[in-house]
């Protein structure tokens, strides 16, 4: 679960494989503004490390921890965009979860301009410009993740699609 929090920044909680609670923020809102579009990654690997992570904005690091907690193999819903607190204020353009660190190091100098394309490393990728497979934007409308994996996604409570973004 990744999100933004109005006084510490970005947060990152995941509860690890023995049901330990994995807790982690930037702890200030530095560089962040209203109204601006961030590229944001959190990215386990860092330096080539395998439990080192990075959250990037821009491709540039504003923080690092390690955790050698081994990520639980999830089941159930995947929530992107809200937490059990609320949901996150913003839109969202494309999102991609991977199984390998696509970054190790500072990468502001070549961030992607495109739209990611699906690899053997891709567990789930929404362009958030996917076509509704039923439903209707706005009412728990479904669509299938651009990826190779073939999730089914499907729109909750304040969170609708509006011009190829979603809002959140």
């Amino acid at each position: 679960n990744c999100f933004f929090h109005g006084s510490r920044g970005m947060e990152f909680h995941e509860i690890d494989s023995t049901s330990v609670n994995i807790n982690e923020n930037v702890g200030n809102l530095d560089g962040w503004s209203v109204g601006t579009w961030f590229h944001v990654a959190i990215i386990r690997g860092w330096g080539g490390v395998a439990d080192d992570w990075a959250f990037t904005k821009d491709g540039a690091t504003v923080h690092t921890f390690s955790n050698s907690s081994t990520i639980a193999d999830h089941t159930s819903t995947f929530g992107i965009g809200a937490t059990l607190q609320g949901g996150l204020n913003g839109y969202m353009d494309e999102f991609r979860l991977s199984n390998v660190a696509r970054w190790t190091a500072d990468f502001s100098a070549s961030l992607p301009t495109v739209e990611y394309t699906s690899d053997a490393n891709t567990q789930l990728l929404i362009h958030c410009n996917e076509t509704i497979a039923s439903g209707t934007t706005g009412s728990g409308a479904t669509f299938v993740d651009s990826g190779n994996t073939g999730h089914t996604m499907t729109e909750v409570n304040q969170i609708i699609r509006t011009s190829a973004q979603y809002k959140f």
